[in-house]
């Protein structure tokens, strides 16, 4: 079916379509490197003339740099160790994974660290990685000091878990140590007139909190860039901290004080300068007083009605109520598909109502679930309809746009990553 076409297939149809090409594409990647391998292997691109395989990559099959980089890497690391074939062909390990994890291998680790990587995520592939070089790197270390001369290579590529021997637990560890920091000290570079750069390593810890940032600030800063999150940081620091902006706080206080008292001083001597003259505005029995005002009264009145209409279709959950819900939930969209699977989004999280308040569904804690905004809308969706979400939706930010606060935004209510 012509793409032009696609709006016609069905929920289910497109679904399917979408799964079946995933695998495909998946098949023919990982297809594609071991075909790379065994090319680079045979060295024919000399036959064809190019210079080298990315040239061959770059020209002859015309992938992009990223592509290109991704592919070769992948492919002579399968050519160095066959292990990571057998891992690439059951889809236990990607081109990504492999990239990542190739700077690390030796003959000797091969087979260990190839069965720690298998079926996880990128970052812990990444964290492998680094656990096994800083071993590597200080073994090295350890054997120039004592004037040691490796055999055939043996102190540039150590058995995994040397003498003494570590639990990963403790390499983890090293990796962030003295002995790393030592090597790879902070640093600040200026790059032009506006532009630095700056270099640190950072713990496990630090990571995992920037992270949480990262989802605490998703709406602020879309593009979760460690400037703006580390930015917004430093800022609070000095908000709290810098003793000039303090008494600048303070005085802007002091300021709109006086502002204030002075506007009330001011309307009490008009009144009373009303009153002087026979006004009605503050008549001594107070009936004058009331009846001017009245449609003062009448405004106020409506507008209360209004806000109370508004929080009944937006009833209000109290904040420690929605930090409760987020940490029952762990922080995630609490919703499941039919197959067990968990929807993994922690960004953008909404409280919703299980039994939602039109229906007559109460605001506690047993009620309330933690969602991702799309299926935040779809159970909108099942439970009254899809015009009636897009009609609230609009009349949402409407409203929204109508405070005085619109423009400042909000944060998501969010949490820790995995």
């Amino acid at each position: 079916m012509a793409a032009k076409n696609l709006e016609e297939l069905s929920d289910t149809e497109l679904r399917k379509r979408l799964t079946r090409l995933a695998a495909a594409e998946s098949r023919i990647t990982r297809e594609v490197i071991r075909h790379l391998a065994e090319y680079d292997r045979r060295k024919l691109w000399k036959a064809d003339g190019v210079a080298n395989l990315w040239e061959y990559s770059r020209k002859m099959l015309g992938f992009t740099e990223d592509q290109a980089a991704v592919r070769i890497r992948a492919a002579r690391a399968l050519q160095d160790h066959p292990a990571l074939d057998r891992a690439l062909e059951l889809g236990e390990l990607g081109a990504s994974a492999i990239r990542r994890l190739a700077p690390a291998l030796t003959k000797e680790n091969a087979a260990e660290l190839i069965a720690q990587a298998r079926g996880k995520p990128l970052r812990e592939v990444e964290r492998l990685a680094a656990i096994e070089l800083v071993r590597q790197d200080r073994a090295a270390a350890r054997l120039e000091a004592s004037g040691g001369a490796p055999a055939d290579g043996a102190a540039s590529a150590p058995v995994l878990f040397d003498a003494p021997r570590c639990s990963p637990e403790e390499l983890q560890a090293e990796s962030t140590s003295r002995w790393v920091r030592s090597r790879n000290p902070d640093s600040m570079r200026p790059l032009s007139g506006a532009d630095w750069r700056v270099a640190f390593i950072a713990g496990t810890e630090f990571v995992r909190n920037v992270d949480q940032a990262k989802n605490l600030l998703a709406r602020r800063f879309p593009d979760a860039r460690l400037e703006d999150i580390l930015g917004a940081g430093v800022e609070m620091v000095l908000d709290k901290l810098d003793p000039a902006r303090r008494h600048a706080r303070r005085q802007a206080r002091a300021l709109a004080k006086a502002r204030k008292t002075a506007e009330n001083e001011s309307s009490a001597a008009a009144n009373e300068s009303s009153a002087a003259a026979g006004g009605k505005l503050s008549a001594p029995d107070g009936s004058a007083g009331d009846a001017a005002r009245a449609p003062e009264a009448g405004t106020e009145a409506a507008g209360a009605e209004e806000r109370d209409l508004r929080l009944r279709r937006r009833p209000h959950i109290p904040a420690a109520l929605r930090d409760q819900v987020l940490a029952r939930d762990g922080y995630q969209c609490a919703h499941v598909e039919p197959d067990g699977r968990r929807c993994p989004v922690r960004r953008y999280l909404e409280v919703d109502h299980i039994v939602p308040v039109a229906l007559n569904g109460p605001t506690t804690l047993e009620n309330l679930r933690a969602y991702c905004r799309g299926h935040n809308a779809m159970a909108a969706e099942l439970a009254f309809g899809v015009s009636y979400v897009v009609r609230a939706i609009a009349r949402h930010r409407l409203l929204r746009s109508s405070r005085p606060d619109a423009a400042a935004g909000s944060e998501p209510t969010s949490g820790p990553p995995p």
